[in-house]
């Protein structure tokens, strides 16, 4: 199971429309639709997958710490990781990133006292981990749209994340050995795809 996550933003769309009315014709608010201009925020997301398909996506409000991370944790996988794999103590490896919020004494402590087992990752391994590629195709799904404001971004990202196939999440776990050759060959630096 693989964990992260991203920030998504939201930018001014490229162009511009114009509206013509008539001489002493009324505004009519309900005709016009706001821009965005020189960006609009963004939204973090938690979010994980395994080899058959998303799980539960979390848009974060609030930055991320050690105890926001434990709260994830708690409510979204654990009971996310019960139900997919079915049973009381769930067999499966943990794989997050080395942010820092992720490897104080107060998670590491959860992760021992909840019985998960997390893979040990080199920092700055992004090649590494197939959730990168995940990433990836969710801001490519998100960026076709023209979001107007961060409700509407939310919504986008919602409907993108569960449009990934589970196909697309074993595919990216499946590549694991040919990336990590890849890694080797490249004597630890970066691969070229």
């Amino acid at each position: 199971m693989w964990s992260d996550e991203s920030n998504i933003e939201l930018f001014g769309q490229p162009g511009a429309a114009y509206v013509r009315r008539r001489p002493r014709e009324a505004y009519n608010a309900e005709c016009i639709i706001p821009t965005v201009k020189f960006g609009g925020g963004s939204i973090m997301v938690w979010g994980y997958m395994t080899a058959t398909g998303v799980g539960v996506l979390l848009l974060c409000e609030r930055r991320m710490n050690s105890h926001r991370y434990i709260e994830v944790l708690e409510e979204v996988l654990e009971p996310s990781a019960l139900q997919l794999f079915d049973e009381d103590v769930p067999d499966y490896i943990f794989q997050q990133d080395n942010a820092p919020c992720h490897k104080l004494r107060a998670v590491t402590s959860w992760f021992r006292e909840n019985n998960v087992r997390v893979l040990e990752w080199p920092a700055q391994s992004s090649d590494l981990s197939p959730i990168e590629h995940l990433w990836g195709i969710l801001k490519v799904k998100v960026s076709k749209f023209k979001c107007t404001s961060k409700d509407m971004l939310k919504t986008k990202i919602r409907d993108a994340w569960n449009s990934i196939t589970p196909e697309e999440c074993f595919r990216f776990i499946a590549s694991m050995p040919r990336r990590v050759h890849a890694v080797i060959n490249a004597k630890g630096g970066t691969p070229k795809y």
